[in-house]
């Protein structure tokens, strides 16, 4: 149902099967396990505000976008999509592996994105505050950093604009 809430002091999980989906949304806390994978041609979203957590694997989509705003997590992986951003505001982490053709991560606050195992083409990385971001850039990588943060990568990109300090090549 939409728009339901569910007050229970105990452990619900709920299981969803359903031909369609492009939107995932945890606001407060609880957490989303994609089990058995996740295939669409369409675009997908997934968010957390909050301390929740979304875990999956073998995610393919046309464009992926994550976001992060609070403690929460996203960890996925195995996954294929033409475009993936990432955004974290606050203290939460993002993990990703896979592959992708281009990639967009921002971290603003204090989190990490943790994306070198998610092989992308085209990269590009900002920080700002003390977190962290680590990338998988095979031909161009542009970057911004400001703050203590930092902006590692792996790969060997043809094309590379990054600051002078606070980016790093593994």
């Amino acid at each position: 149902k939409r728009n339901m809430m569910v007050f229970n002091s105990n452990n619900l999980e709920v299981r969803v099967f359903a031909p369609s989906l492009d939107k995932m949304e945890i606001t407060g806390s609880g957490d989303i396990t994609i089990a058995s994978g996740l295939k669409t041609d369409k675009d997908l979203s997934m968010s957390i505000v909050g301390s929740g957590d979304i875990n999956g694997l073998n995610i393919r989509c046309a464009q992926l976008s994550l976001s992060v705003t609070g403690s929460g997590d996203i960890e996925l992986n195995h996954i294929t999509a033409e475009n993936t951003q990432a955004r974290v505001t606050g203290s939460g982490d993002i993990e990703l592996s896979g592959t992708t053709q281009s990639a967009d991560y921002t971290v603003s606050g204090s989190g990490d994105i943790d994306a070198v195992k998610l092989e992308a083409n085209n990269v590009l990385a900002s920080v700002t505050g003390s977190g962290d971001i680590s990338c998988h850039a095979v031909s161009a990588l542009k970057a911004h950093r400001s703050g203590s943060g930092s902006i590692s990568y792996r790969g060997n990109p043809q094309q590379v604009d990054i600051p002078r300090k606070g980016v790093y090549r593994f």
